[in-house]
Protein backbone atom coordinates (compact mmCIF):
# COMPACT_ATOMS: atom_id res chain seq x y z
CA UNK A 1 0.00 0.00 0.00
CA UNK A 2 2.74 2.58 0.83
CA UNK A 3 4.37 1.90 -2.53
CA UNK A 4 1.11 2.65 -4.35
CA UNK A 5 0.70 5.79 -2.27
CA UNK A 6 4.15 6.94 -3.35
CA UNK A 7 3.18 6.47 -7.00
CA UNK A 8 -0.03 8.46 -6.55
CA UNK A 9 1.86 11.28 -4.83
CA UNK A 10 4.40 11.22 -7.65
CA UNK A 11 1.64 11.65 -10.23
CA UNK A 12 0.34 14.65 -8.29
CA UNK A 13 3.84 16.16 -8.35
CA UNK A 14 4.06 15.64 -12.11
CA UNK A 15 0.74 17.41 -12.68
CA UNK A 16 1.84 20.34 -10.53
CA UNK A 17 5.13 20.63 -12.42
CA UNK A 18 3.36 20.56 -15.80
CA UNK A 19 0.93 23.31 -14.76
CA UNK A 20 3.85 25.37 -13.40
CA UNK A 21 5.34 25.44 -16.90
CA UNK A 22 2.52 27.64 -18.21
CA UNK A 23 2.18 29.95 -15.22
CA UNK A 24 3.90 33.28 -14.49
CA UNK A 25 7.09 32.92 -12.45
CA UNK A 26 7.50 36.62 -11.66
CA UNK A 27 5.09 39.55 -11.59
CA UNK A 28 5.57 43.30 -11.36
CA UNK A 29 2.97 45.99 -10.66
CA UNK A 30 3.49 49.71 -11.19
CA UNK A 31 1.36 52.63 -10.08
CA UNK A 32 2.36 56.20 -10.89
CA UNK A 33 0.93 59.69 -10.77
CA UNK A 34 2.10 62.76 -12.64
CA UNK A 35 0.14 65.75 -11.52
CA UNK A 36 -3.55 64.91 -12.01
CA UNK A 37 -2.77 61.87 -14.19
CA UNK A 38 -2.57 58.36 -12.75
CA UNK A 39 -1.13 55.28 -14.44
CA UNK A 40 -0.98 51.57 -13.63
CA UNK A 41 0.97 48.74 -15.17
CA UNK A 42 1.16 44.99 -14.70
CA UNK A 43 3.79 42.58 -16.05
CA UNK A 44 4.08 38.80 -15.88
CA UNK A 45 7.18 36.82 -16.81
CA UNK A 46 6.93 33.11 -17.53
CA UNK A 47 9.26 30.42 -18.79
CA UNK A 48 8.47 31.02 -22.46
CA UNK A 49 7.47 34.67 -22.60
CA UNK A 50 6.06 37.69 -20.85
CA UNK A 51 2.92 39.76 -20.82
CA UNK A 52 2.44 43.40 -19.92
CA UNK A 53 -0.51 45.77 -19.64
CA UNK A 54 -0.71 49.52 -19.10
CA UNK A 55 -3.61 51.81 -18.33
CA UNK A 56 -3.87 55.60 -18.00
CA UNK A 57 -7.36 56.93 -17.57
CA UNK A 58 -9.53 55.39 -20.27
CA UNK A 59 -6.50 54.45 -22.39
CA UNK A 60 -5.08 50.96 -22.08
CA UNK A 61 -2.63 48.80 -23.98
CA UNK A 62 -1.01 45.39 -23.69
CA UNK A 63 1.88 43.53 -25.24
CA UNK A 64 3.67 40.19 -25.15
CA UNK A 65 7.34 39.29 -25.48
CA UNK A 66 9.29 36.14 -26.25
CA UNK A 67 12.45 37.60 -24.67
CA UNK A 68 14.14 38.41 -27.98
CA UNK A 69 14.54 41.92 -26.62
CA UNK A 70 15.48 40.67 -23.14
CA UNK A 71 18.32 38.17 -23.67
CA UNK A 72 19.45 38.00 -20.04
CA UNK A 73 15.95 37.27 -18.77
CA UNK A 74 15.48 34.78 -21.60
CA UNK A 75 18.68 32.95 -20.63
CA UNK A 76 17.55 32.63 -17.03
CA UNK A 77 14.20 31.18 -18.00
CA UNK A 78 15.73 28.89 -20.63
CA UNK A 79 17.95 27.18 -18.07
CA UNK A 80 15.08 27.07 -15.57
CA UNK A 81 12.92 25.37 -18.20
CA UNK A 82 15.60 22.77 -18.93
CA UNK A 83 15.93 21.99 -15.22
CA UNK A 84 12.18 21.81 -14.68
CA UNK A 85 11.64 19.49 -17.64
CA UNK A 86 14.58 17.33 -16.54
CA UNK A 87 13.07 17.06 -13.07
CA UNK A 88 9.72 16.17 -14.61
CA UNK A 89 11.33 13.42 -16.70
CA UNK A 90 13.03 12.01 -13.61
CA UNK A 91 9.67 12.18 -11.84
CA UNK A 92 8.08 10.17 -14.64
CA UNK A 93 10.82 7.60 -14.16
CA UNK A 94 10.05 7.47 -10.45
CA UNK A 95 6.35 6.85 -11.11
CA UNK A 96 7.07 4.12 -13.69
CA UNK A 97 9.60 2.34 -11.48
CA UNK A 98 7.35 2.66 -8.44
CA UNK A 99 4.38 1.23 -10.34
CA UNK A 100 6.49 -1.71 -11.53
CA UNK A 101 8.13 -2.39 -8.18
CA UNK A 102 5.43 -4.69 -6.79
CA UNK A 103 7.17 -6.81 -4.17
CA UNK A 104 10.65 -5.86 -5.38
CA UNK A 105 12.37 -3.76 -2.69
CA UNK A 106 15.23 -2.82 -5.03
CA UNK A 107 12.85 -1.15 -7.48
CA UNK A 108 11.14 0.66 -4.61
CA UNK A 109 14.49 2.01 -3.46
CA UNK A 110 15.31 3.09 -7.00
CA UNK A 111 11.94 4.85 -7.28
CA UNK A 112 12.62 6.61 -4.00
CA UNK A 113 16.03 7.78 -5.15
CA UNK A 114 14.53 9.08 -8.40
CA UNK A 115 11.89 10.98 -6.43
CA UNK A 116 14.53 12.68 -4.29
CA UNK A 117 16.57 13.48 -7.41
CA UNK A 118 13.48 15.00 -9.08
CA UNK A 119 12.98 17.12 -5.95
CA UNK A 120 16.53 18.43 -6.11
CA UNK A 121 16.44 19.28 -9.83
CA UNK A 122 13.07 21.07 -9.68
CA UNK A 123 14.13 22.88 -6.52
CA UNK A 124 17.32 24.11 -8.21
CA UNK A 125 15.15 25.42 -11.07
CA UNK A 126 13.13 27.61 -8.70
CA UNK A 127 16.15 28.75 -6.67
CA UNK A 128 18.07 29.64 -9.81
CA UNK A 129 15.27 31.91 -11.03
CA UNK A 130 14.94 33.45 -7.58
CA UNK A 131 18.65 34.31 -7.38
CA UNK A 132 19.35 35.24 -11.01
CA UNK A 133 16.24 36.94 -12.38
CA UNK A 134 16.48 40.33 -10.60
CA UNK A 135 19.95 41.03 -12.00
CA UNK A 136 18.86 39.85 -15.46
CA UNK A 137 15.88 42.22 -15.37
CA UNK A 138 18.17 45.10 -14.41
CA UNK A 139 20.58 44.34 -17.25
CA UNK A 140 17.87 44.06 -19.89
CA UNK A 141 16.05 47.18 -18.71
CA UNK A 142 19.26 49.23 -18.81
CA UNK A 143 19.07 50.32 -15.17
CA UNK A 144 21.73 48.05 -13.72
CA UNK A 145 23.82 51.03 -12.67
CA UNK A 146 21.01 53.34 -11.54
CA UNK A 147 19.00 53.76 -8.36
CA UNK A 148 15.92 52.24 -9.94
CA UNK A 149 17.25 48.69 -9.91
CA UNK A 150 15.22 45.70 -8.80
CA UNK A 151 16.76 44.18 -5.69
CA UNK A 152 15.69 40.73 -4.61
CA UNK A 153 13.00 38.41 -5.91
CA UNK A 154 10.37 40.12 -3.75
CA UNK A 155 10.31 43.83 -3.03
CA UNK A 156 8.93 47.28 -3.70
CA UNK A 157 10.30 50.73 -4.39
CA UNK A 158 8.79 54.21 -4.43
CA UNK A 159 10.34 57.07 -6.36
CA UNK A 160 9.22 60.66 -5.85
CA UNK A 161 10.11 63.70 -7.95
CA UNK A 162 9.22 66.70 -5.81
CA UNK A 163 5.49 66.85 -5.18
CA UNK A 164 4.64 66.50 -8.87
CA UNK A 165 5.34 62.87 -9.69
CA UNK A 166 5.49 59.60 -7.80
CA UNK A 167 5.85 55.97 -8.86
CA UNK A 168 5.64 52.77 -6.83
CA UNK A 169 6.83 49.45 -8.18
CA UNK A 170 6.26 46.10 -6.46
CA UNK A 171 7.51 42.73 -7.62
CA UNK A 172 7.15 39.15 -6.39
CA UNK A 173 7.11 35.51 -7.38
CA UNK A 174 4.21 34.42 -9.59
CA UNK A 175 1.96 31.45 -8.99
CA UNK A 176 3.89 29.36 -11.53
CA UNK A 177 7.05 29.69 -9.44
CA UNK A 178 5.22 28.77 -6.24
CA UNK A 179 3.61 25.79 -7.96
CA UNK A 180 7.01 24.51 -9.13
CA UNK A 181 8.29 24.82 -5.58
CA UNK A 182 5.32 22.84 -4.29
CA UNK A 183 5.90 20.22 -7.01
CA UNK A 184 9.49 19.82 -5.82
CA UNK A 185 8.34 19.18 -2.24
CA UNK A 186 5.70 16.70 -3.39
CA UNK A 187 8.36 14.81 -5.41
CA UNK A 188 10.38 14.59 -2.19
CA UNK A 189 7.40 13.23 -0.27
CA UNK A 190 6.76 10.63 -2.98
CA UNK A 191 10.39 9.55 -2.95
CA UNK A 192 10.48 9.21 0.84
CA UNK A 193 7.25 7.21 0.84
CA UNK A 194 8.72 4.79 -1.71
CA UNK A 195 11.95 4.48 0.25
CA UNK A 196 10.13 3.72 3.48
CA UNK A 197 7.65 1.28 1.96
CA UNK A 198 8.24 -2.29 2.92
CA UNK A 199 7.35 -5.48 1.10
CA UNK A 200 4.93 -7.49 3.27
CA UNK A 201 6.47 -10.68 4.55
CA UNK A 202 5.02 -13.98 3.46
CA UNK A 203 2.89 -15.58 6.14
CA UNK A 204 4.62 -18.62 7.62
CA UNK A 205 2.70 -21.86 7.34
CA UNK A 206 1.82 -23.37 10.74
CA UNK A 207 4.09 -26.23 11.76
CA UNK A 208 2.83 -29.70 10.94
CA UNK A 209 1.77 -31.74 13.97
CA UNK A 210 4.10 -34.62 14.80
CA UNK A 211 3.22 -37.98 13.30
CA UNK A 212 1.63 -40.44 15.73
Amino acid sequence: MPGKLGVVIGVVAMVLAIVAVIGPWWVMDTSASVGPLSMTGHSELGLFGGFGSFQMGSTSSSNTTNYNDAPHVGSVFTLATVLLILGLIIGVGMVVVGAMSGANPSLKRLGGVLGILAFLVVLVSTLYVMSSLPDAVNQDSGVAASGTTVSGFWGSKTTTVGSFAQATVTWAAGWGWYLALVAAVVFLVAGVVLLLSRTPKMAMAPPMPPSP
